[in-house]
Formats: C-alpha cells, structure tokens, sequence
C-alpha cells in the first residue's frame, strides 16, 4: 500500500469513494457531481491536506483534513459558489429540506470548540477495511499537521458511530465534548499529536 497527496486528477475517484464508503451521511447525499466540485475546489486550497490510499492502482481510502475550519469553509465555497449551486440544484428541488441541512454545514465551524485543525473526513473502501489503511491514513495527516506546526487537532463522530469512535479511541482521541448537527448528538474529540 502506498499513501500519497490527494491532487486534481484524483477528485472523480475520491468523490466516488466518499459516495459508497459513507452512505447515509449528508455530504454524499449531495451525490457524487456535488463532492467533485467540493474536492476540485479544496485541492487547492492552502488549508487542505488531503491523502490517499493506493493498492494495485486503486484508491483503497482518503482522509482529509484542515489546518482551520473556519477559513477553509470560507475560501472553498466563496471560490466556487456557482458550481456549488448548479451541483445541488436538482437535491434542492426535490427536497427542500437540505436547504437548512446545507445552511447548517456553513455554520458548522461556528458550533465547535476545540483546535482550529480538523480531521474532516476519511473514507476506506469495503474490500479494504481491517487491514489498517484507515490507520495508516490519519497516520500521515498527523504528520502533515506536525511539519505545518499542528500540536492537536480534532474530530467528529455521531454518539451512535461505536465503530467509530473506538477506532479514533484506538488511535490516542479523547472525548472533549458534544454538540447537535443535523437533528443528532456528535461527539468532539481531541487529539495531541
């Protein structure tokens, strides 16, 4: 396995990972238009820090993360808010209601606490789940976090992702708090690195 920058060229692949590793979660519910448009403009960005997991060639997981929140939400959406429109136009008509879900992602960075870098997303393909490439991946955001001069960072996870949150457990994260977000309990959890 090979773990590598996540750059333009890779957006197409990454949406579709995010699509079927994640389902159920609002941002792949946008669908896979929305997440490409989302990930061609975060590449970019001087905030973003984005891996992925290659096995024969093929993207096995991703992680993302940010170095603050706040400002990366800001650059990305006033940078491609067209784009961003016209990739959820259709999920809007058909159903108003992800309208305040969408406005609650924008005001997202506002209900934390916590450091300001973020582990946003990571996403791991079914076939390669139990062989540590999830591990491995935050792993590598770690260390890219320490050479940007990150000492701890955060992540969050729904109260009923048990899964989950013994996973971040597993790797050194402890509970700090909890918060709702689109109509359920998350946790925050920390990290010093």
């Amino acid at each position: 396995m090979k773990i590598r920058l996540m750059d333009v060229g890779d957006v197409g692949e990454v949406a579709k990972v995010h699509v079927e590793s994640l389902p159920g979660e609002f941002l792949p519910s946008l669908g896979r238009k929305f997440l490409e448009v989302f990930y061609e403009a975060a590449v970019g960005d001087p905030g973003f820090l984005g891996f992925l997991a290659e096995d024969r060639g093929r993207i096995a997981g991703f992680v993302v993360g940010v170095l603050n929140m706040k400002g990366f939400f800001r650059r990305v959406l006033v940078k491609n808010l067209w784009k961003f429109g016209w990739s959820v136009l259709g999920k809007l008509i058909g159903n108003p209601r992800v309208f305040f879900s969408m406005i609650e992602t924008v005001v997202y960075p506002v209900k934390e606490s916590g450091p300001e870098a973020e582990l946003v997303v990571i996403a791991v393909n079914e076939g390669s789940r139990g062989r540590g490439v999830g591990r491995s991946l935050v792993k590598r955001l770690e260390k890219a976090f320490r050479e940007k001069g990150i000492s701890e960072y955060k992540v969050t996870v729904t109260q009923k992702n048990a899964r989950a949150r013994v996973f971040y457990e597993g790797l050194g994260f402890c509970t700090a708090g909890s918060f709702g977000f689109y109509g359920k309990r998350w946790n925050l959890m920390r990290k010093k690195i």
